[in-house]
């Protein structure tokens, strides 16, 4: 079992390599008849599905997560190879970079006879994890089976959201790295990412007519109930404490367009909520709470624009730049307590689309009072259901 885990991240990038070089032309091939059967689907799909592009056959795209490159090629009808290498913020053990190996099988794709890379999957997946250099070192290889689903949007947009149910085995270094101890870990945890997907010899560009029942050409949104849907709830159990952790991260947030202008005021809670249970010689049971509030203001500076061209007849869906409060509160098995403060001052990007969906991606800076620990680099994904 150790030569495998020591040894599997090579041999899957091996074979995968393999592979993508093998077929890499018939990837290109195979366009024949490509435009006929295109516009036969077309006429069958709801707005919604066509938004998804479910109508476009793929073979190769380039995935660009949130912090992450990576790339996906079909090397059998409806299977997929991806590598993709990102950097995993907000992770609950704090590592820091991540790649990715996984192999794909698009059932729900094959059930509409498009093989298109936007569909409902089961995967085989391998993960590496670490941190960037420290006194403590961790890293960490993950083996686990997925189901997800992976929608591709309005062109080049790409969302990708699911379950992971596996195995994870742990190395902690001190600074001297011929002394670890190791963990091994069962998991089941919700997870997702938000970026663009880039498809090559695509000729079609998308009817607008088609898309506004989506975008909502004609209707004005003026205020969001947002539900963060990502990385919602976790479960791990380590062998080496004995050790059960049930994790639990609900996020809901509200957004008030001001009038007719491209300001809003809106207001975000955030709480994780971890649940502890020891089954060693000391057993014990013990909860650990973060509670994070935002108050911010938008302005969405694209918005006149968007609205000029079709692509959105709402105040809420555009590009922003923001400036907003917070405060943070930590508990262990006691009340919250305040434990930082400061402000906030970021861009992003908001899609709402369809009835109840959007996603919202923040990057930025924030300066901390409480502790003294100044400017601070800060980042938030969300993709969710809207009302």
């Amino acid at each position: 079992m150790r030569i495998i885990l020591k040894y599997s991240s090579v041999v899957i990038l091996t074979i995968g390599l393999s592979i993508m070089l093998s077929q890499n032309t018939i990837a290109q091939s195979d366009t024949t008849g490509t435009a006929a059967k295109t516009d036969s689907i077309i006429q069958y799909l709801t707005p919604l599905e066509y938004a998804f592009m479910m109508h476009e056959e793929t073979k190769f795209m380039l995935r660009v997560p949130v912090f992450g490159v990576g790339a996906e090629l079909e090397v059998l009808p409806y299977v997929t190879l991806i590598g993709q290498a990102q950097l995993l913020v907000g992770d609950y053990y704090d590592y820091n970079t991540g790649f990715t190996a996984e192999a794909r099988y698009y059932y729900g794709s094959k059930k509409k006879g498009v093989r298109n890379m936007s569909g409902n999957y089961v995967s085989l997946s391998f993960q590496h994890q670490s941190n960037f250099p420290s006194n403590i070192n961790a890293d960490a290889k993950l083996f686990y089976t997925r189901w997800g689903m992976q929608r591709r949007f309005l062109g080049s947009g790409l969302i990708d959201l699911g379950v992971n149910l596996g195995y994870k085995k742990i190395d902690y270094y001190t600074s001297d790295e011929n002394n670890s101890v190791g963990d091994e870990r069962i998991f089941f945890q919700t997870t997702g990412t938000i970026g663009l997907g880039f498809v090559f010899n695509n000729e079609k560009t998308l009817n607008q007519d088609r898309l506004c029942p989506v975008v909502k050409c004609f209707e004005r949104e003026t205020f969001l109930l947002k539900i963060n849907t990502l990385n919602l709830l976790s479960f791990q159990y380590s062998d080496m404490r004995k050790q059960s952790t049930i994790s639990v991260n609900p996020q809901i947030g509200i957004e008030q367009k001001l009038f007719s202008s491209p300001f809003t005021i809106g207001a975000n809670l955030k709480l994780n909520y971890n649940w502890i249970h020891s089954n060693s010689n000391k057993s014990f049971t013990s909860s650990y709470s973060e509670l994070f509030g935002r108050i911010q203001a938008r302005y969405y500076y694209n918005l006149k624009s968007r609205i000029q061209k079709g692509k959105s007849g709402n105040g809420l869906s555009a590009n922003y730049i923001s400036g907003g409060v917070y405060q943070g509160f930590t508990g262990l098995n006691d009340p919250l307590k305040l434990t930082d403060y400061g402000i906030t001052f970021t861009t992003g990007i908001q899609r709402t689309f369809s009835e109840h969906l959007y996603f919202d991606v923040e990057l930025g800076g924030a300066y901390e009072f409480k502790n003294s620990k100044g400017f601070l680099p800060y980042g938030a994904l969300q993709v969710g259901i809207k009302f």
